[in-house]
């Protein structure tokens, strides 16, 4: 993945998150769609506080959000290294507070990579499988295919642990969620919405 200096994008982003909770992140410029956006060859990330992780209700409405999967790790070794301990399937509810048309890699991270809620859903017990689809209330959201991601699963948890380390970005518990990237279209969502995602 291409190596560009972000420092000072990145102190930006851990001004304002430094004095929070930090149990997760999520990565940007992972799919092809917004790799084009950002014209960028990497990920960006952004970090979750601990109150924006929710189960599988949807407590709140939500004009963006996309599908992700959710990878679970345990940091070991004194922050070296890192476990994988489940993958989860869910959805990402971006939150942009800085304009970016542009779409400038730099201000993305500086506006936490528009990090907004994470909605983690069931337990995938393997990543084999094509096709995800997202129902609301009995209906069709939206669906993707795996392929919509630019790289693997593996490969953006590596990328994203080293960011992490490389940028001594804050965590709060040596076990955190990485939200890999939208692997469907964006979709809304309604407060109460009883929501159903299939891997197929």
């Amino acid at each position: 993945m291409k190596s560009v200096n972000f420092n000072s994008a990145y102190q930006k982003q851990k001004d304002c998150t430094q004095r929070k909770n930090i149990t997760a992140y999520k990565v940007g410029a992972s799919n092809h769609r917004s790799a084009n956006f950002f014209g960028y060859e990497g990920i960006l990330l952004g970090g979750l506080d601990n109150s924006c992780i929710y189960g599988d209700k949807v407590a709140k409405n939500y004009r963006v959000a996309e599908a992700e999967i959710i990878t679970k790790i345990l940091i070991t070794d004194c922050g070296t290294n890192y476990d994988v301990i489940d993958h989860f399937i869910g959805i990402e509810c971006p939150n942009v507070v800085l304009p970016n048309p542009g779409g400038s890699p730099f201000i993305c991270i500086a506006d936490n990579c528009s990090a907004g809620d994470l909605l983690v859903f069931q337990k995938l017990h393997h990543l084999d499988f094509e096709r995800v689809s997202v129902y609301a209330n009995c209906e069709l959201l939206t669906s993707g295919v795996m392929s919509n991601l630019k790289y693997s699963i593996t490969n953006i948890v590596n990328e994203a642990f080293r960011i992490i380390k490389e940028f001594d970005l804050p965590l709060e518990s040596r076990e955190i969620f990485i939200a890999t990237g939208g692997i469907t279209d964006t979709f809304s969502l309604s407060a109460n919405s009883q929501v159903e995602i299939r891997c197929e």
